[in-house]
């Protein structure tokens, strides 16, 4: 959040939501109570500052303040966090996906390919609409979206290790 209001030089409330309803992430979203409060929260700590708009809705300018520049410009270099995998729902599945079904996985797959390569085909088109610095961001997650596509292949093409025990996890016990 406090990197959008660095590149829009500050931004309402209301439209810090607005950019972040269309969001790609199914992690979160961009919804009223998910907003205001994490700009209340940054307000408090002294990352953002409001300023009264005067305008008949009573709207305030939210801007990043000197503490949350220097914040985000850590965050930024932050190369430990930047590189570490983190919640990554498609890394954390495949450790055990060799375990389903074969059907099971072959529809697992078939339908992964699809919404990969749907977001792929929308991201292309978002990068169309947007600035540099969002074109970044979609370059980066149709390149990352391509892996997914490869190991889902390699997957399939029996290239991709099973696990290491041989026993399937998902199998019914006796």
């Amino acid at each position: 959040m406090s990197s959008l209001l660095q590149e829009e030089g500050g931004a309402t409330a209301y439209k810090v939501k607005r950019s972040f309803v269309g969001s790609r992430s199914a992690v979160w979203r961009g919804s009223a109570s998910a907003v205001y409060p994490a700009i209340r929260r940054l307000v408090r700590d002294g990352l953002v500052q409001e300023q009264t708009l005067g305008d008949a809705r009573g709207g305030r300018l939210c801007s990043v303040t000197e503490a949350g520049r220097a914040a985000l410009i850590a965050w930024l270099l932050d190369a430990e966090r930047m590189v570490d995998p983190g919640l990554d729902p498609f890394r954390v599945r495949i450790k055990l996906f060799s375990e389903l079904p074969d059907d099971d996985r072959h529809k697992a797959r078939t339908r992964m390919r699809a919404l990969l390569t749907e977001a792929v085909q929308q991201l292309e088109q978002l990068i169309t609409q947007s600035d540099a610095l969002d074109a970044r961001m979609f370059g980066f997650a149709i390149r990352q979206n391509h892996l997914r596509l490869a190991w889902l292949d390699d997957e399939e093409n029996g290239m991709v290790p099973l696990t290491p025990s041989g026993k399937n996890l998902f199998s019914k016990r006796d």
